[in-house]
This record gives C-alpha cells, structure tokens and sequence, in this order.
C-alpha cells in the first residue's frame, strides 16, 4: 500500500473514529483509502497520463524548491530520489540491466513498437526500478534481441486476466534502439554465456555492455 501511495495510485482520503455507545468518537483514527480515480473524479483521469514523467518530476521539483527556498537542488534531487537508492544501496546511482523476453505467440511486441515509443511490459522482477535498462529479447522466428529500453516506471497495478501469461504488475517502457534482426541472435548471445531467455534476469555485464556500444 505505501508502494502505490508513493506511485499515485492510492491516497488517504479520511480518517473514521470508532464511537462509543453514546456516540461520541473515540481512539486512534482509522484511515480510508481511496484510488484518485475515485476521490479526484473526471479532472484527474481524463488528464493522469497526458503529461511524461519527466515533466512530472520538474514539476515536483519546483514545487519543493518554492517551499524550501534555502535549500539547494541537489538536496532536494537527493531526498526525492532516495526511494530508488535505498533499493540498492544509497548512492550507488547506478542502473540494472535487464534481459527480458517476449513470446510473439502471446504479443507482437514488433508491431507494438512500430505504433508506439512507450508501452506497458509485464514487470518481471520486484527489483527493477525507473532508470534500469532493458534489453528485450524477442522468440521465434525472430530468436534475437530487438531492443533496447529504459524503464520509466514500475509497479503499475494489472488487473486484467491471461491465459498464457501470470502478470501482476507491468512498467512502463521506452523504446531507445532497434538492432538488425541478425545481430544479437540467440547464437551470438551464447558467446556471452546466455543460451536461453526463460524469463527476465539480469543481463551479463558483457553482453550489456557489447549490446549499448554495437
């Protein structure tokens, strides 16, 4: 619950006492959730996406800075990013590659991308986080990396069912690069120690690293 209130997802929206046989409050105040879709109505959903998440971010930031005015940004950047850090450590700064593979049979991630720069991706670790790189693995006939995104946010409720595919959570991804289909094939990947793409794992250092610079 703190994880979706963090993310927007779900907010506070009153306080309930308990009340006595006289009708008089009494105790600790018992929080009502509430989704912002519900509490904010119209003028929150028909706008919840419009804006990236970047610009979100500056906004966020600005605001801060206009209510601690003696407080430096990169304080400020340090305290709003520290959720992220304290996941891996604080000050590491560094993001996590990401294997991830795609089954045709299921979704046409190919022709997803030809549409779209951002799209919505089955979330297939707990660890992964805003900034992580994926390289998206792509099966048959393609049996090859395709591409190369940056998660630019995790932990987004599904609730929908799939028949083949158990998806709790999804990320939002961005398309940063498109290989040849010939190039990172899943023969050349085994030159990495990679010899198959079940499900998302960590991308060998070595291959992350030929795959961003090839």
């Amino acid at each position: 619950m703190n994880r979706l209130q963090a993310q927007g997802y779900l907010l506070i929206s009153d306080f309930v006492y308990a009340r006595d046989r006289y009708g008089k409050e009494y105790g600790w105040g018992i929080a009502q959730y509430s989704t912002l879709e519900r509490f904010m109505g119209a003028a929150f959903t028909d706008h919840v996406y419009e804006r990236q998440p970047e610009a979100s971010y500056a906004r966020i930031l600005a605001h801060v800075q206009s209510l601690a005015p003696d407080c430096d940004r990169q304080t400020i950047e340090r305290y709003l990013q520290r959720g992220t850090e304290s996941s891996r450590g604080a000050g590491s700064g560094t993001a996590q590659n990401w294997l991830v593979p795609s089954n045709p049979k299921y979704y046409d991630v190919v022709r997803a991308f030809e549409e779209e720069e951002v799209i919505l991706w089955k979330q297939g670790n707990d660890r992964m986080q805003v900034g992580d790189i994926v390289y998206l693995y792509v099966g048959a006939p393609y049996s090859a990396i395709l591409y190369r995104c940056e998660i630019l946010e995790t932990d987004i409720p599904y609730y929908g069912r799939e028949e083949h595919v158990n998806i709790r959570k999804m990320i939002r991804i961005r398309r940063l690069r498109v290989y040849p289909k010939d190039r990172w094939t899943l023969q050349e990947m085994k030159k990495y120690d990679v010899v198959s793409v079940r499900c998302a794992r960590s991308c060998p250092p070595k291959l992350a690293d030929a795959c961003e610079h090839s």
